[in-house]
């Protein structure tokens, strides 16, 4: 890894991006305590199981069921992959996918300078927020 710069600008293409939001078990009763419903109401109107979590599907041209006119509808509680994006294994790992990341994210060269222990600790704080499920009532 290298020192990179990201500042979200908010722009909300990550979130109309098609592609899969994973959810684990905890961010699921998360979101949906935080959306006042039950979490099957959650799972079943939005999400499909995979493995011990859950999965969005959002296709081309659909955003992510939880962006509203205002932005994310669950933002205090989104899922992991939302809050640790772009700093992921993928796009630091492999060569050219931080640049080819930025033709999407507008936030990918600006702001503040992460150096690999600044995001190391953003990914090892995300793992370790949700690492006992069983928590979780």
């Amino acid at each position: 890894m290298t020192s990179r710069r990201f500042e979200c600008t908010r722009c909300q293409r990550c979130c109309a991006r098609p592609g899969q939001v994973e959810f684990s078990a905890p961010e699921v009763f998360l979101a949906a305590s935080f959306l006042g419903v039950p979490p099957d109401e959650l799972t079943e109107a939005y999400m499909h199981p995979r493995g011990s979590g859950w999965v969005i599907a959002v296709d081309e041209g659909s955003p992510c069921p939880f962006l509203g006119k205002r932005g994310c509808e669950i933002h205090p509680v989104k899922p992991s992959q939302c809050r640790t994006y772009p700093f992921w294994p993928e796009i630091l790992d492999e060569p050219g996918a931080w640049q080819a990341e930025a033709t999407w994210c507008e936030g990918i060269g600006r702001g503040p300078l992460y150096n690999d222990d600044a995001i190391a600790a953003i990914l090892v704080g995300e793992r370790d927020t949700f690492e006992n499920d069983a928590d979780v009532g």
